[in-house]
């Protein structure tokens, strides 16, 4: 009977009500609109860093990990066969290679730039490829030997057409500057301008010769499900520090993702602020028009106060009526953000995004977490909004509520 009333009293004012669930539910949309952007940015950076540079795990040396002041060839992982036994022993690990980079020189007869040089296992790594970008020419190939592929930022400073022979020059692990000829292959991207400017890659095995050793700097591990990494990581990081004698460190790619990192606390802020707005409007909102719904009621409220109900009755009797409000606003809501999100991802517009090489399409995840939250929000902050007039309200006597109605 309750609930009935309270519908009633909510649709005696259709103008009234249909601004305030307007009002409800395009906070709704806000939210489920900002929600699923930063969700889908995230994403694809997750995407990038797991794929295209750190995998889901690493294993490297304790030294490597610290910057410790030691010799390079203690740097390197030197037990790869027990490593590589037990990796390939655990359940989730998709696939498994050594990497190993340098810092040197790379250039052709007039151009020379520093770089940072990445050897890649093209064959057990093949998701690495597939996540950059080709800008020009073509991608290595499991049997390449003698070719690199370069970010754009290093093609452009060195001014290096496809085909032709660009020289690596470095330093081998026993402190001998060597180098070695390579054809540039192509020119790629992973979406990142840090790593875009300044990285350049080619054969692992290639990456070997020029350094002068046949070991790696560290594994580099996808495995099936990125939500299984911490686990995985603890398994690991057990079986090898029993195995080895060698101090060596398990880490996840969200420990080595510093900018992910970084950009999910922005976009953790931001819709923190933005849920927060959100909510301000709707008090307000919901304030004022319940506000005016009580005072156009006194005369109504005295007479059920003097049939004998009670203060709380009255104040519950409100209440469920900004409850009904929030709910109506929050169901339209969730329905018109999805339905926004659909086109706005449709559209397929691009947007520039601070620190990224290209500009990123704009998607617009459906998040299930910001749809319950948006329904929370909006329901609750209706019938603190609604509770304020109606304590009010009830604090009114029965005689000066009954004046009202004369």
């Amino acid at each position: 009977m309750r609930f009935k009333i309270a519908l009633r009293n909510v649709l005696r004012n259709v103008w009234r009500t249909g601004l305030s669930v307007l009002m409800i539910a395009g906070a709704v949309t806000g939210i489920v609109m900002f929600r699923g952007f930063a969700d889908n940015m995230l994403e694809m950076l997750r995407t990038t860093v797991t794929e295209g540079e750190f995998g889901h795990l690493q294993v490297a040396t304790r030294a490597h990990w610290n910057s410790e002041p030691v010799s390079r060839e203690k740097l390197l992982i030197q037990d790869k066969e027990k490593i590589l036994s037990i990796l390939s022993n655990e359940d989730g690990i998709k696939n498994t290679s050594g990497r190993l980079t340098f810092y040197g020189l790379i250039g052709g007869e007039d151009r020379t730039v520093g770089a940072r040089g990445v050897g890649i296992d093209v064959q057990n790594e093949p998701g690495f490829l597939k996540n950059l970008s080709v800008d020009e020419g073509s991608l290595l190939t499991p049997n390449s030997s003698g070719e690199v592929l370069v970010g754009p930022g290093v093609q452009k400073k060195l001014q290096a057409k496809i085909g032709e022979t660009i020289t690596a020059v470095s330093y081998t692990v026993d402190g001998v500057v060597n180098a070695l000829d390579l054809k540039l292959m192509g020119v790629v991207r992973t979406g990142v301008s840090e790593i875009d400017n300044h990285v350049f890659y080619l054969p692992v095995k290639d990456a070997q010769a020029l350094l002068g050793t046949e070991a790696f700097e560290n594994f580099t591990i996808r495995l099936n499900d990125f939500r299984i990494a911490d686990a995985v990581r603890d398994r690991v990081q057990a079986q090898i520090s029993s195995t080895t004698t060698t101090p060596y460190i398990v880490k996840t790619w969200y420990e080595l993702a510093e900018l992910y990192r970084k950009v999910e606390s922005f976009y953790r802020v931001q819709n923190n602020i933005v849920a927060s707005i959100l909510i301000s409007l709707i008090l307000l909102g919901i304030l004022n028009t319940i506000g005016m719904t009580v005072y156009e009621r006194t005369g109504e409220i005295g007479t059920i106060r003097a049939l004998g109900e009670t203060r709380s009755s009255v104040i519950a009797q409100f209440t469920l009526e900004g409850a009904i409000l929030g709910l109506f606003g929050a169901l339209l809501g969730c329905v018109t953000g999805a339905v926004l999100a659909k086109v706005v991802t449709a559209l397929n517009i691009t947007v520039e995004i601070p620190g990224a090489s290209s500009n990123l399409p704009i998607s617009i995840n459906l998040v299930p977490s910001a749809f319950i939250e948006g329904v929370i929000i909006s329901v609750l902050a209706a019938v603190a909004a609604t509770w304020i007039p109606a304590l009010r309200a009830s604090k009114i006597s029965i005689v000066e509520a009954l004046r009202k109605n004369i």
